[in-house]
């Protein structure tokens, strides 16, 4: 999932393994391939926002029987048998999710997400045609 917030990329080749820019135009990011190697290896621009990191991961089935594996000496084989509404599970997986970002506030070390989540209005521009792009 993105940001909605697109902007223009750009990369050398006909498939990038990178992508330059956050340019406000489809002109710049051209203008700004073409100023590197983009009119002898011809370059792929495209409009991208970037992803969103989700906290919502967890599932809380697996987190109730991580549970219940833990502390197994507490009760026995049989386990505790927890038993737990639809609702209740959302709630765990809701609150998990806001510890998760409790935490990455706390110690300001969120990792900030560097790939494209939507991708659009891609091109690629050959060298021949690169020039006359210019």
């Amino acid at each position: 999932m993105g940001d909605g917030k697109f902007h223009w990329y750009y990369g050398i080749g006909k498939e990038p393994e990178t992508y330059h820019g956050k340019c406000s135009s489809l002109g710049e990011a051209v203008a700004q391939a073409l100023s590197e190697d983009g009119k002898e290896h011809g370059f792929t621009v495209v409009e991208a926002d970037r992803s969103v990191a989700s906290d919502n991961i967890f599932d809380a089935d697996s987190v109730l029987e991580q549970y219940e594996e833990h502390n197994e000496l507490c009760w026995g084989e049989d386990g505790p048998e927890i038993e737990a509404t639809s609702q209740q599970r959302a709630d765990l997986e809701q609150m998990l999710a806001a510890a998760l970002s409790a935490w990455f506030e706390k110690h300001g070390n969120r990792p900030t997400p560097w790939a494209f989540g939507t991708m659009r209005n891609q091109k690629y521009y050959p060298p021949h045609s690169a020039v006359s792009a210019a």
